[in-house]
């Protein structure tokens, strides 16, 4: 059994996520999509389908059974909500859209929704955090007290105006909106839910309009804390740290190791520090075969609708945070805009 994909957005992260689908032999790659005509008859060529016109006409293809969507996020929710209606099943990458109301009114298309949505959180899969949550899942570290998260890189100087990422309103809170998301779903992955959020969003030194610095201090229904920071004007750094009770572990992303001890402090000495290296990671093609297996075998997704909206909640319940300098109830601030829908 193979399954027909239509891809929409052919260019950087669209055709890596191509490439990862073209891996997995139940993948045809069948139509791809860009507004300019050359650009997708290049990427056509090059992917091995078929250039279309529109991306209506993949969708009106009765041969698609499945749309990727690897667009700017601004143009997610209508491309999104299209492809529900045409009755093909869905991926789409990270964030799953831009604004929350757009995330909210998504719920009636999905109600009856039978296919496969899948929103591309693929951060949660690096192996590093896969054994911080077994750590954490085993018990070795006790009862969870508090969790780091930083997820930065520089490319905030390099932004250009006529780019979607360097322009406020299409990318509230800049880092927030491209870094934060996968920072609160590794969260939630990790320690549960989130009970309150106050936040610091600004703009220092980059050149752009949206802010390109973001900090942030989390209370988690279980108790524990968390602090999250997420920039686009510092040099590349990726690490997630938990503290419990009976133990430490931090994983570092550029060493792809994680390091941990296990035990309390005897007689104000720690215990032994212990490292443990990582497999390198093929996120996208692990969650592309995810996305066919679950087509094929007609199950849920890791990474949904749900975790898609708490992700888009918690940058603009971030945002609304900073404005009024004041903590955010986060399950009492997505209610609230559920309710104004």
């Amino acid at each position: 059994m193979t399954i027909s994909i239509g891809l929409v957005g052919v260019r950087g992260f669209g055709e890596k996520r191509a490439r990862s689908f073209l891996k997995n032999p139940k993948a045809v790659l069948s139509r791809c999509f860009h507004p300019d005509k050359l650009v997708c008859e290049e990427a056509a060529k090059n992917l091995g389908c078929k250039p279309s016109r529109s991306f209506e006409e993949i969708l009106e293809d009765l041969n698609v059974e499945a749309v990727v969507i690897s667009t700017p996020t601004p143009l997610h929710f209508e491309q999104i909500q299209a492809a529900i209606r045409s009755g093909k099943h869905v991926f789409v990458e990270k964030p799953m859209v831009l604004r929350l109301q757009e995330g909210l009114a998504l719920q009636k298309d999905l109600a009856n929704f039978q296919k496969v949505f899948m929103v591309g959180h693929n951060y949660r899969r690096k192996k590093g955090i896969r054994l911080l949550k077994k750590m954490l899942a085993s018990g070795q570290l006790g009862s969870p007290v508090s969790f780091e998260i930083h997820f930065s890189h520089g490319g905030g100087f390099n932004f250009q105006p006529n780019q979607w990422r360097w322009n406020a309103s299409l990318c509230p809170g800049g880092p927030l909106s491209m870094l934060g998301t996968h920072a609160f779903d590794v969260l939630e992955y990790l320690g549960g839910s989130v009970k309150t959020v106050q936040s610091r969003v600004h703009k220092l030194y980059a050149a752009t309009e949206a802010e390109d610095t973001t900090s942030h201090l989390i209370e988690m229904n279980s108790g524990a804390t968390a602090s999250v920071a997420n920039h686009y004007i510092v040099p590349s750094f990726s690490r997630v740290w938990v503290a419990g009770t009976e133990g430490i572990a931090w994983w570092d992303g550029f060493e792809n190791r994680v390091y941990y001890r296990i035990g309390r402090d005897i007689d104000r000495k720690p215990s032994p520090l212990h490292s443990q290296e990582v497999e390198e990671d093929d996120l996208l093609t692990g969650e592309s075969d995810e996305f066919l297996r679950c087509i094929a075998e007609g199950q849920k997704p890791e990474t949904g609708y749900s975790e898609g909206l708490r992700a888009v909640a918690f940058v603009h319940a971030a945002l609304e945070a900073n404005r009024n300098s004041k903590k955010i109830f986060f399950e009492d601030y997505l209610k609230a805009e559920g309710s104004c829908r």
